[in-house]
């Protein structure tokens, strides 16, 4: 492919721009210097994030806990920490107030851990535990093929453990 004859700046934002329109059809975009990829249509989020007071204690907690199912730290910084197994998929993060104000926690507010099995739950919601998490609900069949844990972590931000089976 040739280059745009106003430079290689135009040519790198023309290629954005298509790409951003076959994105929008959920499909393959192949960038005019870089590899294929696929547009996520179907992820509706992107990442969650909880507050802390004290971000070393949380990310001991998370560290541990998110091992369980294979996440690991992927980025971060002085403020804020982000987990995943899968970046295509999305991140965990926890983080400090950008406002520097005390972080608390929100009523009704709660982030869902993908676990993968009905085991992995169990030993989810059991390592979290054993981290000093609050037990907000045994880890059981909830219904329609939803079997999920709940617990608060030591910031007591509240979090569900879960596998979804359908059909």
């Amino acid at each position: 492919m040739s280059e745009h004859p106003l430079g290689p700046r135009v040519d790198r934002d023309i290629a954005r721009r298509d790409c951003k329109r076959v994105a929008a059809a959920g499909t393959v975009c192949r960038g005019r210097d870089g590899p294929a990829r696929r547009h996520r249509k179907d992820r509706m989020i992107g990442y969650a994030t909880v507050g802390t007071n004290d971000l070393a204690k949380a990310t001991a907690f998370y560290e541990a806990l998110l091992a369980e199912i294979g996440a690991s730290k992927v980025m971060g910084d002085d403020r804020i920490v982000l987990y995943s197994n899968d970046p295509s998929k999305g991140f965990l993060g926890v983080c400090t107030p950008n406002d520097a104000q005390p972080a608390t926690v929100g009523n009704g507010t709660m982030a869902g851990i993908t676990a993968g099995s009905n085991e992995a739950v169990d030993r989810l919601h059991a390592k979290a535990l054993e981290l000093g998490a609050a037990d907000e609900g045994a880890p059981g069949d909830r219904g329609s093929g939803f079997y999920a844990g709940y617990f608060r972590d030591l910031d007591g931000n509240k979090l569900v453990a879960y596998h979804l089976t359908l059909g």
